[in-house]
């Protein structure tokens, strides 16, 4: 019986100190600092919650670089800039919010939804709409240079 016990007592011990999340899952600005590279760009509009059209983007050439204090470097052929990112965790879900001067001084601000796929590579889900109903997609994947 009381082999039992002390059996039993182990297993609920290693069974309460699992940690809940999937290892790797927790995004930091720590875990995507670094220089990063667009790989794949995919434009997407929907109507009546259907993919009404899609697009891959071919001609895509840029990368950022995140540092750790949530500054970032943009680099498109010989545009240069900086900005901010931040990394923030709500219900259940990674966001990722940039502010930063891009293609012909336009400033680029977001918010997308971040996934980390490795550790060298990470998707960004970026979602808005229009007062015709049209819902917007665009996908980014980026990875480690």
């Amino acid at each position: 019986m009381k082999q039992i016990l002390v059996a039993l007592l182990a297993v609920i011990m290693i069974t309460g100190c699992k940690k809940a999340a999937q290892p790797g899952t927790d995004i930091t600005a720590k875990t995507i600092t670094g220089r990063w590279t667009v790989s794949s760009i995919v434009y997407q509009s929907y109507r009546d919650g259907k993919v009404d059209r899609e697009s891959r983007l071919e001609a895509y050439a840029y990368d950022f670089e995140f540092k750790p204090d949530g500054t970032l470097n943009y680099y498109e052929k010989d545009i240069t800039s900086t900005g901010h990112y931040s990394i923030t965790y709500q219900s259940g879900k990674y966001y990722y919010t940039v502010g930063t001067q891009g293609r012909f001084g336009a400033l680029d601000e977001g918010k997308a939804e971040i996934k980390m796929n490795s550790k060298n590579s990470f998707n960004l889900r970026f979602e808005t709409s229009d007062i015709s109903g049209l819902r917007y997609v665009v996908l980014e994947t980026m990875v480690r240079k």
